[in-house]
């Protein structure tokens, strides 16, 4: 093929390098010579159970580095992995993995009590693999260590092209149920060639922290790895062990979401760690407030900060380099190498400079489907762009600024919530006939979730009743911050619910 697979590069390094690190995880430092290996022998696994091109491997646990072992094997054999968000509950998992026609279900240890819970319903997967050193889990799942080290290291050519899908990518859509956005070996290996703007080389090293179920966290770590460069992982994020690990592990680069870079920022002890090494600050995932920027441009003076603007589906759109932080203010920057933007009205015409439009690209990064969703897939991309739903406009220096997001959808410390899929949830239980999310401000999450509740003829509800159901069927973070009862929703003529007016008042 001509492009970069996640698995060739892998072997190119275990052959140029095959003593350099690649990963380190909770004390365990891995070589690119042993991650070649140990990614070989769970190929081999994978193949010996009758994994073919296109079978789904889906993919549970918080941050870990067998999540790369298992995206290069995948990789390698023509596999799909699909990683899942371990925020989610019962119900959600079931659905993604139902949806994605998961064969093999990789989980650790901490979600052995959920994955238990929803085994029954779960008629498409046939094995089961699980990561722990206490092996509290049932017989129907077989240990991870245990079948790398009966497996062989050397493995067999497989016919890859570049059009061979390679992860499967859950993304929140308006219809209330997830879409699995499709990445190819062409689609990463361009969001591979978007490293041009960090200019990353062999003595880099990247601190993965955000949650690696994620797009952004996933890719832009195997990013790191395809271009030679290290990565250290980190299972959950916490101020105190960021800052350690920036310091200990000589990081030079990172990404994180706002929330993440404010506390960080905010820390009061930042002045006693040596953070020298860093050289490249990226900032994605939502706006990054003023009063962080200048946090971050103080604490950091040696390095360079990057705010990127991109969709799972479209890639890295723009990118507000160093230079231009302190002069572009609410700007998210110019167009990165490889990526065509265009702002255009309802009828497809671009804007003018100064107008608002909705903003459509063209890429080698962006997507052409989403799993089993050919209407979705229509909607989004047209005549060859993809369209956002994002609102944006150019200024006079063709940088560009976001006006609007994705109709009512919510960001709220980095996760992307669509309100249709809290509303169905809450319409579920019989006490409530009608209900409307919007995202409030909220100083510490950019955004929250806020519910408004029309209760049924003759009910009455209590806060408790309504976090209860949603506690049972929702991810811990789509689950409402506050809650309000009302007599009624304000509709327009047509019926709709005006929920700029909510938001308002």
């Amino acid at each position: 093929m001509d492009l970069a697979n996640l698995g060739y590069e892998q072997d190119r390094m275990a052959f140029n390098k095959p003593e350099k690190m690649a990963l380190t995880f909770d004390g365990r430092r891995f070589t690119f010579r042993q991650w070649r290996d140990r990614t070989n022998r769970l190929a081999n696994v994978f193949s010996k159970m009758g994994i073919k091109k296109g079978d789904k491997v889906s993919f549970l646990a918080y941050n870990c580095h067998e999540i790369f072992e298992v995206y290069a094997a995948c990789c390698k054999l023509g596999a799909v992995m699909v990683p899942i968000n371990f925020r989610l509950v019962g119900r959600e998992l079931i659905y993604i993995l139902d949806d994605s026609d998961t064969v093999v279900f990789i989980f650790t240890e901490d979600f052995r009590e959920s994955v238990e819970s929803i085994k029954s319903n779960l008629t498409k997967v046939k094995y089961y693999i699980c990561i722990g050193h206490e092996k509290k889990y049932s017989e129907y799942a077989q240990d991870y260590e245990d079948l790398l080290a009966k497996s062989s290291p050397v493995l067999p050519d497989y016919e890859i092209s570049e059009n061979d899908p390679v992860s499967l990518v859950y993304t929140s859509g308006t219809t209330g149920f997830p879409k699995g956005a499709v990445f190819t070996n062409r689609v990463l290996a361009n969001l591979a060639a978007g490293a041009s703007e960090w200019k990353l080389d062999y003595d880099d090293i990247f601190l993965c922290v955000g949650p690696a179920f994620h797009g952004a966290a996933l890719h832009t770590s195997t990013t790191h790895l395809m271009m030679g460069a290290g990565i250290v992982i980190m299972k959950h994020f916490d101020v105190k062990g960021v800052l350690e690990t920036l310091q200990n592990e000589k990081i030079t680069t990172v990404f994180m979401v706002p929330t993440m870079w404010e506390a960080v920022a905010s820390y009061p002890a930042i002045g006693s760690y040596n953070l020298l090494s860093l050289r490249v600050l990226t900032s994605g995932g939502a706006a990054l407030p003023d009063k962080t920027k200048h946090k971050l441009l103080t604490a950091f003076p040696n390095a360079e900060l990057n705010e990127f603007y991109g969709t799972t589906e479209g890639g890295k759109i723009t990118n507000l380099r160093h230079a231009d932080q302190r002069r572009k203010v609410n700007c998210v920057g110019q167009i990165v190498g490889g990526m065509r933007v265009r702002l255009v009205d309802d009828e497809g015409n671009d804007v003018p400079a100064g107008e608002v439009g909705e903003i459509a690209v063209s890429s080698s990064q962006c997507i052409d489907t989403y799993y089993k969703k050919p209407e979705e897939t229509a909607r989004a991309i047209r005549n060859g762009w993809m369209h956002t739903g994002d609102m944006g406009k150019w200024d006079d220096e063709h940088y560009l600024y976001l006006v609007d997001r994705k109709i009512d959808m919510i960001i709220s410390g980095g996760e992307n919530i669509y309100p249709r899929e809290i509303e169905e949830v809450l319409l579920l239980h019989p006490k409530i006939s009608e209900a409307a999310v919007v995202g409030t401000p909220d100083e510490k999450w950019g955004e929250s979730v806020t519910a408004y509740i029309v209760a049924a003829a003759g009910e009455t509800m209590e806060l408790e009743e309504v976090l209860a159901h949603c506690k049972n069927n929702l991810a811990k973070y789509k689950i409402p911050r506050a809650v309000k009862f009302m007599r009624n929703l304000p509709r327009n003529a047509a019926g709709k619910v005006l929920k700029r007016e909510l938001v308002n008042r």
